[in-house]
């Protein structure tokens, strides 16, 4: 099931994000409440029985929105579930006005940049050193552009 997320799924996006593995960003309950409060913040779950299997973050302003953070559990990867929650996102977005989302993603994450491209997004730039991994090696960002997907 795809639903906005609220308060209350604050324990469980943190416990999700605690069972990431090491390299991955990680967010705990006070920084989830912090990110939510903020007017411009908006986020979506996809769950199964209960229990969220992927979560996505977006801020948007205007007509345009960014997408800050996307998660599925380790396990249910490889399933569709974020590709699910993407177009599912991409059409609530577009019912509040959003036309247009950017986001960065990790040179060389490759199923992340299949996913993003499957949904007709496209490189518009780059940022050098975007991420530093747990080692201290920065790697680039492609920032990317995607339309959402018209109601």
């Amino acid at each position: 099931m795809f639903r906005e997320i609220n308060m209350a799924d604050v324990p469980a996006l943190a416990a999700l994000d605690d069972s990431l593995p090491e390299a991955e960003l990680r967010r705990n309950e006070d920084e989830f409440r912090t990110f939510l409060s903020q007017p411009a913040a908006l986020g979506y779950v996809v769950e199964e029985n209960g229990r969220i299997l992927s979560y996505v973050l977006f801020i948007f302003a205007a007509d345009s929105s960014d997408l800050c953070h996307i998660v599925t559990r380790s396990w249910a990867r490889g399933k569709g579930y974020a590709k699910q929650l993407l177009q599912a996102a991409l059409q609530a977005l577009s019912a509040r006005g959003v036309r247009e989302v950017f986001l960065e993603v990790q040179v060389g994450n490759i199923a992340a940049e299949s996913l993003y491209s499957s949904l007709g997004a496209v490189q518009v730039g780059t940022r050098p050193g975007y991420y530093v991994l747990a080692d201290g090696t920065q790697v680039d960002a492609r920032v990317m552009h995607l339309p959402t997907l018209q109601a």
